[in-house]
């Protein structure tokens, strides 16, 4: 996919994943470990919300830092791609805002 001629197909494809814009919209400017995460995505099971963390790893749009303290334990994070993406949720967020208020004037 990211030799596509189109490039916005590559964004699509990194924002496709059902909480994959919610995670980026929630670490927007903070380090969560999983738990934490966890508690902001109702009816995400753990499995989904490893395997969609994994899936924004690979394609660097988070990145995890392993911590040492009492207990080990790991954080995520945006990268700068993420916080760039970040702009893109938020575009696409005043659209439905705009939509709404637009749609509710059509009624």
């Amino acid at each position: 996919m990211k030799n596509t001629p189109y490039p916005f197909e590559l964004t699509f494809q990194i924002l496709r994943r059902k909480w994959s814009v919610l995670i980026i919209w929630i670490l927007e400017g903070k380090c969560l470990r999983l738990s934490e995460l966890k508690k902001f995505l109702n009816g995400c099971s753990e499995k989904v919300l490893r395997e969609t963390l994994y899936y924004l790893l690979e394609y660097s749009i988070i990145q995890k830092k392993e911590c040492v303290g009492v207990y080990k334990y790991t954080e995520y994070s945006l990268t700068n791609l993420g916080i760039e993406i970040i702009h893109i949720i938020k575009k696409a967020n005043e659209f439905g805002k705009n939509y709404f208020i637009e749609g509710e004037k059509n009624v």
